[in-house]
């Protein structure tokens, strides 16, 4: 029995309680149901109101239904009732609180992840979305689909290349010239 969102507040101290109100419910005598005077006398001396302990019991009421080895129901004169079901023969508490508590702790890991997986989400596609129009931008400089011009340094290059192009341009220019004066002098 897979049981999600009960909102039960077990306590360890519940436990024997419970494990009191639940041999009392399954004796034959009490078939029609047991009510707050059935709680342990322990229990009962902690409250002088029996408001408080009409809810005490009512909360215990509400664990029985939620957990199903009994069922909460209200008489006609207002007082809160636990029922007997079919499970409440054999029903263990021990592992019933274990159950719940597993779950809670699996939830709150679950939920802890969940912030640490959120915190990080955002990073990681602001990441992803740079890199992948860094490469997309490089791969179209590289297919020379996107023209660019060139940075300082190779433009400085560029310079250096020119002055040597116009430099031995210059030297060719002056041996011909060297040659034409030297085939007009013979």
């Amino acid at each position: 029995m897979i049981i999600k969102n009960l909102d039960l507040k077990i306590k360890k101290e519940d436990i024997p309680v419970l494990k009191v109100l639940l041999s009392e419910l399954v004796k034959p005598i009490n078939s029609n149901g047991i009510d707050f005077s059935s709680l342990p006398g322990k229990f009962k001396q902690d409250f002088t109101d029996n408001n408080k302990l009409d809810t005490e019991f009512r909360r215990f009421a509400n664990i029985f239904d939620k957990s199903g080895a009994g069922k909460f129901k209200q008489s006609t004169v207002g007082w809160a009732l636990i029922l007997v079901t079919p499970n409440s023969y054999g029903f263990d508490f021990d592992s019933f609180y274990k159950r719940i508590n597993r779950e809670e702790r699996r939830e709150k890991f679950e939920f802890n992840i969940s912030k640490i997986k959120s915190k990080t989400y955002v990073p990681m596609i602001i990441l992803g979305a740079f890199g992948g129009v860094y490469s997309l931008w490089n791969l179209l400089k590289d297919f020379e689909i996107i023209k660019t011009s060139p940075s300082f340094e190779n433009r400085k290059t560029l310079q250096e290349e020119v002055t040597i192009d116009t430099l031995s341009l210059n030297k060719i220019d002056d041996s011909i010239q060297t040659k034409k004066t030297a085939g007009k002098n013979k």
